[in-house]
């Protein structure tokens, strides 16, 4: 390897094998195609063959007109593919029968969207042909009309997504599948795989809320909230319309103070009132006396202006208190 000015290592230099056509003045490596056979449309313009994802091609550069079949980049979105669109192909070996169609390419026919997300692209005034404008000074991916996006990670992998601003997801409608945490983060980070050793990820239960919490990454743990019985969730559960609510003397002490103070004044009020129907002085007096004892307890006690509650059940989804740390 060369030595760089900057310390940085050089690659040593690809050359071809005797015989290739590698290198070879004239032999293309590169050639420019649109999607499909033109003379021939198919539905079929792409198929997956032995596991490989393959393209009908007509190319436009090289040897043009010519049908070809390649196959597709790995990091090649392939809502970027349709019938017309023109594509950037490199060929293995400069052979055009080992095409590998690259990336796709923005044209009149096939223009830059003129808005993403509520975002303008520059579009709108350098669409038509010749037509030209300042270009976007962000980065944005938009799938095709009737083309789902689909995101999935592989067994035991965690899917994280950061962004150094706010976060907006907009839809007809949000399906969140499982346990969902608000305003709490991971409380165990993931450990990722390294180039040189592949960490295998924890798969114990560890601090989960559920047995056999994956991926190495604990969500914040179940804490019981034994200040309101029978409720035994956590203290962060999310309350649902289903949910029902309890109030008791450990849930609002003021109230049921006066609600008791109260109770007892009406039982000695009844107490006394048939003492009176029995006509019997002593009975009389005695049920009078209890019934004062009760009335200067109740006027002692505040008269409560609302009533607090606590609810029995909630989900396992949780909302957390504070904003998570930046």
């Amino acid at each position: 390897m060369s030595a760089h000015p900057l310390g940085i290592r050089e690659p040593s230099k690809i050359t071809s094998a005797p015989g290739s056509a590698w290198g070879i003045p004239g032999v293309n490596y590169l050639a420019v195609a649109t999607i499909g056979y033109e003379d021939e449309q198919s539905d079929a313009w792409i198929s997956i063959r032995s596991g490989q994802l393959l393209v009908e091609v007509t190319y436009r550069t090289g040897n043009s007109g010519q049908r070809g079949r390649c196959r597709v980049a790995a990091g090649l979105r392939f809502d970027d593919l349709e019938v017309g669109e023109q594509v950037l192909v490199g060929y293995v070996g400069g052979s055009d029968v080992h095409g590998v169609i690259i990336c796709s390419l923005n044209h009149v026919t096939w223009p830059v969207p003129v808005s993403v997300a509520g975002l303008q692209t520059g579009g709108a005034t350098a669409n038509e042909l010749y037509a030209e404008g300042p270009g976007p000074a962000f980065t944005f991916m938009r799938t095709r009309a009737g083309r789902p996006l689909a995101f999935e990670s592989g067994q035991l992998a965690d899917l994280l997504l950061h962004s150094g601003a706010s976060v907006e997801i907009k839809g007809a409608a949000i399906h969140l599948a499982g346990i969902v945490h608000l305003g709490s983060g991971f409380a165990t980070p993931p450990a990722p795989p390294t180039i040189a050793q592949q960490q295998v990820p924890d798969t114990g239960a560890g601090e989960g809320v559920l047995p056999g919490a994956i991926g190495g990454v604990h969500v914040p743990p179940v804490g019981g909230n034994p200040t309101t019985p029978p409720y035994v969730g956590a203290a962060t559960g999310l309350v649902r319309a289903k949910d029902r609510y309890q109030s008791n003397a450990a849930v609002d002490p003021p109230f049921w103070a006066y609600f008791l103070a109260l109770d007892t004044l009406v039982n000695a009020l009844s107490t006394f009132v048939l003492a009176i129907a029995s006509l019997n002085p002593a009975t009389i007096a005695a049920a009078k006396v209890v019934y004062d004892l009760a009335k200067v307890a109740f006027n002692l006690v505040p008269k409560p202006q609302d009533q607090t509650s606590a609810a029995m059940t909630a989900s396992m989804c949780t909302a957390g208190d504070a904003l998570p740390a930046p």
